[in-house]
């Protein structure tokens, strides 16, 4: 492990990094089960199933109409019934309506 010098040439140890589940705000009520979440990009999505629902919950996908076909019937199997998306919404309205019948 590298230490970073500090303003006087001394190495000190790495800060410690706090543990997201040390933080009460992080013990969020779970609304919607059935939810997925999309980060969406101009070259590529990232989608978020809950991790009970398929071996690898994160997967990429790129963004033209196979791919959200191909994203679109994952979310289906995964028994996903609706999307929190971030990103850019123009992207997020483009790539819905894109899925057009495919997206449920």
């Amino acid at each position: 492990m590298k230490l970073s010098p500090d303003h006087d040439g001394k190495k000190q140890p790495p800060k410690k990094v706090q543990n997201p589940t040390d933080n009460d705000s992080f013990n969020l009520k779970q609304i919607n089960p059935n939810a997925a979440g999309i980060d969406l990009g101009s070259g590529e999505h990232w989608v978020c199933v809950p991790p009970e629902r398929a071996q690898v919950n994160v997967r990429r996908f790129g963004c033209f109409t196979p791919d959200l076909m191909v994203m679109a019937n994952w979310l289906t199997e995964c028994g996903v019934t609706s999307v929190a998306g971030g990103g850019n919404r123009s992207l997020l309205d483009t790539s819905i309506s894109n899925l057009g019948s495919f997206w449920i």
